[in-house]
């Protein structure tokens, strides 16, 4: 009746711990598992953060044009503002309105645009320069807007291929 079981952390001549190593096919699980889900997070936060630029852009009194990659695309599937942050932004029409800084850096979310009409538009700060990393932009209008002629000229001066209307 007294039976004695030894204690797990117990050490001594007869007790042994096992420490079993993980198979080769449930690390390789794992690893594809964490694999998936950096590649979702990472196609995630790019869709939120373009989203988040679009409605920043909308709700400032601007206007965002797409274009869809696909025919098929299911647009039904998503909201109405939402559907957008999946397709190619082409254009931002931002006329008549205060544009910071921010707002600049909002621009940098939409790598693929193309035009951006900022006419009439009182600029705060001095971040147009940094419009030069927009890799496809082709045309900016800029003009009765206060923007600094020494920032259109560093702009001119970095990204030359772009057209700019002043």
């Amino acid at each position: 009746m007294n039976d004695v079981h030894p204690s797990p952390c117990a050490s001594g001549p007869g007790i042994r711990f096992r420490v079993r190593v993980p198979r080769p096919l449930w690390i390789g699980v794992i690893a594809v598992i964490l694999l998936a889900g950096s590649l979702l997070l990472t196609t995630g936060l790019r869709v939120h953060r373009r989203m988040t630029a679009i409605r920043a852009i909308e709700s400032g009194g601007g206007a965002v044009g797409t274009v869809r990659r696909r025919p098929d695309w299911p647009r039904w599937l998503f909201a109405y503002p939402t559907y957008k942050a999946f397709e190619v932004v082409e254009f931002v029409n931002w006329e008549n309105g205060t544009i910071s800084d921010g707002d600049v850096a909002m621009l940098l979310e939409l790598p693929s645009l193309r035009r951006l009409n900022l006419r009439n538009t009182h600029m705060k700060g001095t971040g147009i320069a940094r419009l030069k990393q927009l890799p496809d932009l082709e045309l900016v209008l800029l003009e009765r807007s206060d923007v600094a002629e020494s920032e259109v000229g560093d702009l001119r001066r970095a990204a030359p291929g772009l057209a700019i209307h002043r």
